[in-house]
């Protein structure tokens, strides 16, 4: 006597893939939670885009690459007026050293967050199944 087994993982395989977008949000909010002790703009930016099985998590503001890596010593050269507001408001013609700016990273810390909220999402997804 034999017996004929037949495996279908579809069923089980659609509960993983739609456990990822939940555990994807998750990081999103993670990473919405790290930027605000830096920057308040740069945590508002952070959004989360995708399909199914690829997301993307980031900032749509341009200060978000200074904040993630930092900034190191640079001059800042004033503009169109040629005048720069110092630190008390008055003008400054010259330019300005500025010291630079430790990284303070949001999105990196957060990503290292997935395996864990993945693998919750999907123990949630797979219960009764």
């Amino acid at each position: 006597m034999s017996a004929i087994l037949i495996w279908r993982p579809e069923a089980f395989n659609l509960k993983l893939i739609a456990a990822a977008r939940p555990a994807a949000a998750e990081v999103a909010v993670a990473a919405r939670v790290q930027a605000a002790r830096a920057s308040r703009r740069v945590a508002a930016s952070v959004y989360m885009t995708g399909s199914t099985t690829n997301f993307l998590i980031g900032s749509a503001s341009p200060l978000a690459t200074l904040f993630e890596r930092g900034v190191g010593p640079h001059e800042i050269k004033p503009r169109r007026a040629k005048v720069l507001a110092g630190a008390l408001g008055h003008p400054v013609g010259e330019p300005v050293q500025h010291p630079g700016m430790a990284a303070k990273p949001f999105l990196r810390p957060s990503l290292a967050l997935w395996p864990t909220l993945y693998r919750r999402a999907a123990s949630v997804a797979l219960r009764g199944f």
